[in-house]
Order: C-alpha cells, then sequence, then structure tokens
C-alpha cells in the first residue's frame, strides 16, 4: 500500500532529520563547517518532501581539522562509532590521528538508528586524483531545518551521485530516480559544458 510506505517514510525520516538538526545545530555553534549532499539535501531540496527519498544514513564532509571538536559534539548527543573498514588505509589512519586502519568514512549511530556518515576526503580509495578541496571552494550555502550548510553545486552534486551510481555497480533503481530528479530540478541552472 503506497499510502502506508509514503506515512512509515515520513515517519521514520522526520526522527532522523531531528536528529541530524541537532547535530547541525552543534556544528554552528562552534563554527564547524559542514557540507551535506546526497539523501539529506536530495529529501529536502530536490524531492521536497523527505518522505519521497529512502536512506540508510546521512553523509557528511567535514575537514580534517575540525574532527577532534566533532567528536566531542557526537559524544555529547550520544552518537557512537560503528566503523566498517572496506579497506585497509594506514595513511587516512594516521591523518586523522586514529590508530586503526580506515577507508574514506566513518560511521556513528544513536539510539534512533540515525546513521551519520563522515567523510574528510570523498571517493579518496576510488579515485585518488578527486580533489575534495574543490568541492568545498566551490559549495553553495543552504538552510536545513534552520541549520547553515554547504551544499554541492548543481553540477557537481550531479556528478557525486553519477559517481555513488558507479560505486553500486548500477545497482538501484534510487541512483536514477536521483539523477532524474536533479536534472529537473536545476534544469535551468545546469551548466552541461562545466559538467562534461
Amino acid at each position: 500500500d503506497f499510502k502506508l510506505a509514503y506515512i512509515a517514510s515520513r515517519f521514520r525520516n522526520e526522527l532522523r532529520y531531528e536528529d541530524l538538526r541537532e547535530v547541525l545545530m552543534a556544528f554552528n555553534k562552534e563554527k564547524i563547517p559542514v557540507f551535506l549532499y546526497k539523501g539529506a539535501v536530495l529529501g529536502e531540496i530536490v524531492y521536497k518532501d523527505i518522505a519521497f527519498r529512502h536512506m540508510l544514513d546521512f553523509d557528511l564532509l567535514v575537514r580534517q581539522q575540525d574532527w577532534p571538536k566533532i567528536l566531542g559534539i557526537l559524544s555529547q548527543l550520544d552518537f557512537f562509532s560503528v566503523h566498517k573498514f572496506s579497506a585497509p588505509c594506514p595513511d587516512l589512519a594516521q591523518k586523522i590521528g586514529l590508530p586503526v586502519p580506515l577507508d574514506y568514512q566513518l560511521n556513528y549511530i544513536n539510539k534512533n538508528n540515525t546513521r551519520l556518515e563522515f567523510k574528510l576526503y570523498l571517493f579518496w580509495l576510488d579515485f585518488p586524483k578527486f580533489e575534495t578541496e574543490m568541492i568545498w571552494k566551490n559549495a553553495e550555502t543552504a538552510s536545513l531545518r534552520g541549520t547553515n550548510i554547504y551544499i554541492p553545486s548543481p553540477e557537481e552534486h550531479l556528478l557525486l551521485v553519477c559517481i555513488s551510481l558507479l560505486k553500486h555497480n548500477y545497482n538501484g533503481l534510487i541512483w536514477f530516480c536521483d539523477i532524474s530528479e536533479l536534472i529537473c530540478h536545476y534544469a535551468k541552472e545546469l551548466n552541461w559544458k562545466k559538467l562534461i
């Protein structure tokens, strides 16, 4: 039943967005810049209805130097680490000051099953030459639930979703829907020459 699925998705996502809002408010208070993309931004800004965008976690890009402060905030808000190591990466572990081999994501969860997936570098293992700093440089400001965030430019958001589709071996209709919705939402803004 589509109506029941909609209601369940809306209820589930409202709880998660509220948890995300608390984290973002704490980041804003400490002047920690945070870059959101994919699910959180798509549901609220592109789909314009959070019930329409199923998500398992929120993707956040943060800067390496802010990680100690972020750890303190996560602890205060009762998020705990659930690191998943997809590939040994001692260089990255050394960069962020953790004594374990890490890949490019740091996963945290709370009692509401709200999952935060932090990244310091985008696609660092898959595409070593990917310039994460350029993503920060081209980021746009936005408001999400009364908090200040950075989001990708339309071209870079489309690129990020396409890379995610590739990383998931083209498995999952949701990625194709995201691409379609991004193109429709930013139809008048997309610079195809820049993108290609």
